[in-house]
């Protein structure tokens, strides 16, 4: 490098000192506000994971609750079903016993 070359870079460097007098006292509070935002930042993105977790979970016991409410629902049909079936054999239970019953009586007269 020529002389005149590096004079002017090291005139522009004093000039620039007198600037970075002035902000050097600011340097500190700004680094630590960086900081303080990287963790922002970070735990930001780590409630965003989260709540894409939370969302995928409810979306997975959404679709089990519709499944069981399906079961349930046939089980409630079925059982429905087996009872008019089992009133309709208790009456005709109750209808050959009550012949039965009168056959005794008829038998013991």
């Amino acid at each position: 490098m020529d002389e005149e070359n590096v004079t002017t870079k090291v005139n522009a460097l004093y000039a620039a000192l007198e600037n970075i007098d002035k902000i050097s006292p600011l340097v500190p509070g700004v680094v630590e506000r960086l900081r303080t935002m990287s963790r922002v930042h970070a735990d930001a993105a780590g409630t965003t994971g989260g709540m894409k977790d939370i969302r995928e979970r409810l979306g997975r016991m959404e679709k089990d609750l519709k499944e069981w409410e399906e079961g349930l629902s046939k089980v409630e049909i079925a059982l429905k079903e087996v009872g008019g079936q089992i009133g309709g054999v208790a009456e005709r239970i109750e209808q050959v016993v009550s012949g039965l019953e009168d056959r005794v009586k008829k038998l013991s007269m």
